[in-house]
């Protein structure tokens, strides 16, 4: 009995967090080393504690909910930092599960310090609230989408861009864009999900809530996990809805420059002045002077002005910069 004693002594020694069995008068009744290495109490001022002694309110009062927990319905959890002999405080995670010895109801359990998972949120939540500090001043829209293209984070520009309100979370991709867009953009996110490639930046357009139709650029770098696996996207979406009304007011202006040019009854030269090379003919002025345009292309306004020397065209040229 004494070497099977040993050997399941050993074995609880062996396991990598706290071993704790105790009555429901509170005495502990079996344990193993990391607890009295922990707790910095020995095994015989472990005989004269209670388990509730290990902790200051208010985790004492959650700890003993706990307790009462396993001894009604037979098992509990619960996080709460452990108070050694010297004050030193260690976050743990508990378990406990109701036990039967000789008869008497006993809770057995284990405890997992938890203190790397606690930093590691800490630094997270850190990281989370520099990442909003940034995102929520900067100019344009900011989004994260999971694999489902459901939208887990959004700045208050992309609130203000598309008129959404937070009470209308959650969104998905396809509440952003319009109708002829949509196959396309889910698309493009379900090749960034099997980690293929897709364009990081491009232009299409959105919807805003009230219907209205935005021109977007749009750049989407992927977010990985830890093991490099891809769980989502991030988007920083700008709205050029300006830049290409006035990009397609520029195409319509040179279009009907193009149609007065061309349709002209008088003959239209453009020279650079500086070279006095021919820039553009129209048909006209191909008709007027007898040259085709790839005759005119190799031309200077000296090779067919008649009425001005080569000086006087050069300064008349001048005059015109100068004067309009």
């Amino acid at each position: 009995a004494l070497r099977e004693r040993d050997f399941s002594q050993a074995a609880l020694d062996s396991l990598p967090g706290l071993f704790y069995l105790f009555n429901d008068q509170g005495r502990f009744l079996r344990w193993n080393r990391s607890l009295e290495r922990v707790s910095g109490y020995s095994a015989e001022e472990l005989t004269r504690i209670s388990p509730l002694d290990l902790f200051d309110e208010p985790d004492r009062g959650l700890i003993a909910e706990s307790i009462g927990r396993v001894f009604s319905t037979g098992e509990a959890t619960a996080e709460a930092e452990l108070r050694s002999k010297d004050g030193t405080k260690t976050p743990y995670f508990f378990t406990g599960k109701r036990f039967a010895l000789d008869g008497q109801p006993c809770l057995v359990g284990m405890g997992i310090d938890v203190t790397q998972r606690k930093e590691a949120d800490a630094r997270l939540r850190v990281s989370e609230a520099q990442f909003r500090q940034v995102v929520e001043h900067i100019h344009d829209a900011v989004i994260r989408d999971d694999v489902a293209g459901k939208i887990t984070f959004a700045n208050d520009q992309f609130l203000a861009l598309f008129g959404f309100t937070r009470e209308q979370f959650p969104l998905t991709i396809d509440d952003l864009f319009a109708s002829e867009w949509r196959a396309q953009m889910h698309d493009r996110h379900d090749r960034r999900m099997r980690g293929e490639s897709a364009n990081r930046r491009f232009e299409c357009e959105g919807l805003a809530q009230d219907g209205r139709r935005l021109w977007l650029e749009v750049d989407v770098v992927p977010l990985l996990d830890d093991t490099g696996r891809v769980i989502g996207t991030q988007s920083a979406i700008r709205d050029i809805s300006e830049r290409r009304r006035a990009e397609d007011s520029l195409r319509d202006a040179e279009a009907r420059y193009r149609s007065l040019f061309e349709q002209s009854p008088n003959g239209i030269l453009l020279i650079d002045p500086e070279t006095g090379a021919t820039i553009e003919a129209n048909d006209t002025a191909n008709r007027q002077l007898g040259y085709t345009r790839e005759e005119f292309a190799a031309l200077k306004i000296t090779d067919y002005e008649a009425a001005e020397t080569p000086e006087e065209t050069a300064e008349h040229m001048r005059k015109v910069l100068r004067d309009g």
